[in-house]
């Protein structure tokens, strides 16, 4: 779609938009509806845009909402599945877990009690035992009622 810019009252300056190579990605949908009603507001009345272009254009706005809406639940799913997941692991607390952790001279069994959960930058979750070890919620084995 190629969008030439006209200055005017509708806030959209050509030093907003860029194209080519170099261009910015559009913030988000409420951007691309401006752009799209000062295309339409300062079209050349002698030469508007055929049947066609226009359609495709419009074919254009409908995937963009789409997509911001599409990026909009995907964020939300991210966030509840983040809730969950430390749900999940507060459940942990009080209970005694025994651990599988693989190592160099091989595997070695850990059982604690939990009494602190740390969530890892890398997305891991550390259990805290109560011999002051951490082990990692993805090596427990076995978990016992608090």
């Amino acid at each position: 779609m190629d969008i030439s810019v006209v200055s005017g009252p509708a806030g959209v300056a050509p030093a907003d938009i860029e194209t080519g190579r170099n261009a910015q990605p559009i913030a988000d949908f409420q951007d691309f509806l401006k752009l799209f009603v000062s295309q339409l507001k300062y079209q050349d009345p002698l030469s508007p845009t055929g049947s066609e272009e226009f359609l495709a254009e419009t074919a254009q706005f409908s995937t963009v909402e789409q997509l911001v809406n599409l990026n909009r639940r995907a964020e939300a799913a991210v966030q509840g599945g983040e809730v969950l997941r430390r749900a999940t692991a507060a459940a942990y607390l009080g209970r005694t877990v025994t651990a599988s952790i693989s190592g160099e001279g091989g595997d070695t069994v850990v059982t604690g009690r939990v009494t602190a959960i740390e969530f890892a930058d890398d997305g891991a979750v550390l259990l805290g035992l109560d011999d002051g070890q951490e082990v990692p919620l993805a090596d427990v084995v076995h978990v016992a009622g608090g």
